[in-house]
Order: C-alpha cells, then structure tokens, then sequence
C-alpha cells in the first residue's frame, strides 16, 4: 500500500516567497518610517532680526504770530507832512554859444605842386640832423675871465660870437658879431671860446662843421 507526501521541492518554495514578502514589508516600513521622521523633523525658521525704530514726533509748522497790520497814515496827516513846494523862480539862462575870437593863426596850405617826400627803403638809416651845442658840465668848458681891468673901471656888457665849429667839437673861426663896448671883455670871451669844446653838428648821420652863436654877459655884482 502506497503512502502520500508532498512533493520535496514544496518546502523551498514556500521559504523563498516568505524571505521576499518578509524584505518587502522591511522596505515599506523603513520607508514609511523616513517619511514620518521627515514630516516630524522640520527645520525651524531663522528668526528674522528685529531693528527697532524710534519715530520722533512730528513738529508741525509753528504758528506764525499774528502781528497786527501796519496803520495806513490818514490822507489828514499825509496832507500835513507833504513839504510844501515852492514856484520855482525862472531865472535867464546865458548861452554859452558865444563866439570867441581864435588866437591860432591859420595855417597855411601846403603848396599842390609840392614834390612828394622820397620813399625809405629797409636796410636804410635815417639820421636826424641837429645843430651844435655846448655842454658846459659835461665838457668841462669854464667860463670867461672877468678881467680886473674891466673891473676896476666898471664896465660891464653883453658880447655876442658867431664861431665856426669843426666836425671834432672844436672852435675854428670866431667872429664878433656884437661888442659890450669894453674891449677887455671883447678880448676875454674870444679866449675864451677858443679854449672850449662843443658839441659838433650832425648832417647825414656824421659830424659835420656849422656856425653857432654864442653870447656872455659881463655884469658886476653889487
């Protein structure tokens, strides 16, 4: 008589769908245990920092103090206090348009025909001429002698020369063009320009010879 049993590959079977349904329950739970822990654990906000603001009280706008409004003067007093204007005395005016008599000569007209000055070229010097001159400090030209003839006897007068200067400052010829009456001064003053130096003529831009008059007065004093 045959006896039943189950067939030897049952027990495995059943053993390795318990271990896979086992670590599939594991799985849920721990899943479910990390979605818990996540909605009890939550990360507390950063406190926001509190500045704390102290607002002063509004000063409004102070009231202006009322001033009482400035008195009109009355037309009375104004009447009173106006300076009473005086009719001005109309006095003749005198023109000053008078005509006055003009002491300037009149010029002459220059002549039409007149030549027209020549043109200075550059490079061309223009040299102004001037007269001989005397120049007693610098020169050291002394004046003339009084002589004690003359002196004694009292004779006094003017003497006036016309002396030739060289172009070296020098007096060449001299001529007596006016005596004072006393030949001793006559004779002192010629002596006298002869001795002195001058200073020579200029034409052209060189020294150049020229007459000049000369005058000394002998006069005693006292």
């Amino acid at each position: 008589m045959r006896q039943s049993s189950a067939p030897p590959l049952a027990a495995p079977a059943v053993r390795q769908r318990t271990i896979i349904v086992s670590a599939v329950v594991v799985a849920h739970a721990a899943v479910v245990a990390m979605m818990l822990s996540a909605e009890v654990r939550v990360d507390q906000p950063p406190q926001p920092h509190v500045i704390r603001l102290q607002i002063a009280p509004f000063a409004g706008p102070q009231a202006r103090q009322s001033s009482p409004p400035p008195m009109r003067p009355s037309l009375a007093d104004a009447q009173q206090s106006r300076p009473q204007m005086k009719p001005a005395q109309s006095q003749p005016v005198q023109s000053q348009m008078q005509a006055t008599p003009s002491t300037t000569p009149a010029t002459p007209s220059e002549p039409v025909g007149r030549a027209a000055a020549p043109s200075i070229t550059n490079n061309t010097a223009v040299y102004e001429d001037r007269q001989p001159t005397i120049d007693a400090s610098f020169l050291g030209n002394q004046p003339p002698v009084y002589p004690v003839i003359a002196r004694r006897r009292g004779e006094q007068g003017t003497v006036i020369l016309r002396v030739l200067i060289t172009p070296d400052g020098r007096a060449s010829d001299v001529e007596l063009v006016r005596g004072s009456g006393s030949a001793h001064l006559d004779r002192s003053a010629i002596e006298t320009i002869r001795q002195w130096r001058f200073v020579p003529a200029i034409k052209g831009g060189r020294p150049a010879a020229a007459w000049y008059e000369w005058r000394w007065e002998f006069r005693l004093e006292g």
